[in-house]
């Protein structure tokens, strides 16, 4: 796969479930990214993944089915501490870590608090760290480490 590049124009703002979809649409490993997501949820969430036609286009459509009873409310200590202690390949944990870790800082800029303090609402549900767990795992197993990673973009 050398030479791949992955291209994301998320200029309007991306959904989870619909970036996991494309990556597994493009070929990332589904066993492997159903077990990363198992490692930080275990027993709380499905990966599902179905063929669809929307708009006369074929595309793979992603749904992390939740099964347990979920409060949505998880503080970045709590996300951060069950992604360090999740048994994920480090490029994927960085990855994760990176990206709640941006949503972090914005949350606490916006409200005026540190980081540590915030607390996600929708973003700290199970199926938005199985969105993002998914994604930086499917991320992994299309290229590696082939495939240029620039949080600090944002």
């Amino acid at each position: 796969m050398a030479g791949m590049h992955a291209w994301f124009d998320i200029s309007a703002g991306v959904a989870g479930d619909m970036l996991l979809g494309s990556l597994l649409d493009a070929g990332a490993d589904a066993a492997a990214v159903a077990a990363a997501i198992e490692a930080v949820a275990p027993g709380s969430v499905r990966l599902e993944a179905e063929q669809v036609v929307r708009g006369g286009q074929r595309a793979t459509k992603a749904r992390v089915r939740v099964l347990v009873e979920d409060p949505p409310h998880r503080s970045w200590s709590t996300i951060r501490a069950t992604l360090t202690a999740a048994a994920l390949a480090d490029v994927t944990r960085e990855r994760a870590l990176a990206a709640f870790g941006l949503l972090a800082d914005a949350e606490a800029r916006a409200h005026g608090i540190d980081a540590d303090a915030v607390h996600f609402r929708e973003v700290g549900a199970l199926d938005s760290l199985a969105d993002v767990v998914g994604s930086c795992e499917a991320l992994r197993t299309l290229a590696d480490e082939k495939i240029d990673w620039y949080p600090e973009a944002f």
